[in-house]
């Protein structure tokens, strides 16, 4: 076996350092803004859903604000994610109140057998 195809004297390969791009600080209310949006979406699907919406809508509304609140003790605006989850949950909240109200109000006619919402 020739051992200069292997030579022991050599320095081991130095490879370039990778590249690490900046981290920003740390939000501890970044996934509770994640859920609000998430919440918010579902909240506004399942609003024509005879007002179900109004439980995935409260959930959401709850997270955004906590979302917003441990984002401001860290020191760091309100994110957007936790905005937009706000305001979408917000929009689906009263949408599905509105649907809920009305989906009681047509099965109390059904049930009376009156024709009370067209007088």
């Amino acid at each position: 076996m020739n051992n200069n195809q292997y030579p022991q004297n050599q320095p081991p390969q130095q490879y370039p350092p990778q590249y690490q791009p900046p981290q920003g600080p740390y939000d501890p209310g970044r996934g509770l803004g994640i859920g609000s949006l998430v919440c918010g979406i579902i909240g506004l699907v399942l609003t024509w859903v005879y007002g179900i919406g109004l439980v995935p809508s409260i959930v959401g509304l709850i997270l955004g604000v906590i979302s917003g609140n441990k984002s401001a003790e860290a020191g760091l605006p309100r994110g957007g994610m936790a905005t937009a989850g706000f305001v979408l949950s917000i929009i689906s909240l009263a949408l599905s109140a509105l649907v809920f109200i009305a989906c009681i109000g047509l099965a109390s006619c059904a049930v009376c057998g009156t024709n009370s919402l067209l007088y």
